[in-house]
């Protein structure tokens, strides 16, 4: 409410979703650069674009196409893209070759494209049923370190911090929770919310962003997102998250069945959270 300049005395009343997403749908967190220390275990590091392509291309698969892949970053969607129409088997479409509106209307009839793109489509797309089971997205949504307009913003809180005694080494890490994180937190839900439209809608949110199973300010973000189930390892089932019907009359209907045997639970259980829930880490 105080971002929005309504003083602490606004009142409001959420009226919650029409769907039933815990029982609809999964958010995954996979297990990217494991072998790496905490605190390298970021998408700067130069083995993340292949381990999350890896683990992609996996779901991509599972799924039969029927996916929305969702980047920050221009290059990043035309790097996956090209990765997918090189090694994979379903149709792929990209933002900025078709206009949007024809790229939203082939994904939806092709119930097995695959659909790349940057933040023109985390908001705004309304596909449901049997063409999308799976949202990939590549990364938290913070902004660019040099965009103006959230340096400002992030500059005025530190500055508000300080006036107010915040400790020197502790105002920007405050400023960053305070401006940075509500945004990428909103936007993550927005790209989130694509995969459930309708109330049959069943399928998978996965973010290949280690920092959301590992960061102490996951929790403030995590709660921004549909209360998506969050699956716990289970070695014993299948690794398949996302498998479609084998009765093709049915293939609509997508079943999450399982997480991969190394996947971490992002949200609660005796197995997640983590090494790091105590400890402030830096905005990595």
């Amino acid at each position: 409410m105080l971002r929005l300049g309504l003083g602490g005395g606004a009142g409001f009343h959420d009226v919650g979703s029409p769907f039933d997403h815990r029982a609809a749908a999964m958010l995954y967190v996979p297990e990217l650069l494991g072998s790496h220390a905490q605190r390298d275990r970021t998408p700067n590091h130069a083995d993340w674009f292949d381990e999350a392509w890896a683990e992609a291309a996996g779901l991509i698969d599972a799924a039969e196409g029927r996916t929305l892949f969702l980047c920050t970053s221009i290059r990043n969607a035309r790097e996956f893209a090209a990765l997918a129409r090189d090694r994979l088997d379903w149709p792929v479409l990209l933002q900025g070759e078709l206009p949007k509106a024809k790229l939203l209307a082939e994904f939806a009839q092709d119930q097995h494209a695959i659909a790349f793109g940057t933040m023109g489509l985390w908001q705004g797309v309304d596909v449901a049923g049997p063409s999308l089971s799976c949202v990939i997205i590549d990364k938290l949504p913070f902004p660019r370190p040099d965009d103006p307009l959230w340096q400002a913003r992030s500059d005025a809180a530190r500055r508000r911090l300080l006036m107010a005694g915040a400790p020197e080494s502790d105002a920007g890490y405050r400023a960053f929770l305070e401006v940075q994180v509500p945004r990428a937190a909103s936007l993550l839900a927005q790209g989130a919310g694509r995969l459930i439209r309708r109330a049959g809608d069943r399928g998978l949110v996965a973010v290949l962003d280690p920092r959301l199973a590992e960061k102490a300010y996951r929790r403030q973000i995590l709660d921004e997102l549909p209360p998506c189930v969050a699956p716990e390892p289970d070695p014993t089932r299948s690794t398949t998250c996302v498998r479609p019907s084998r009765d093709r009359s049915q293939r609509c209907r997508s079943t999450v069945l399982a997480c991969p045997p190394h996947a971490r639970s992002a949200h609660t259980g005796p197995a997640w959270p983590g090494p790091g829930t105590t400890t402030r880490d830096s905005p990595g």
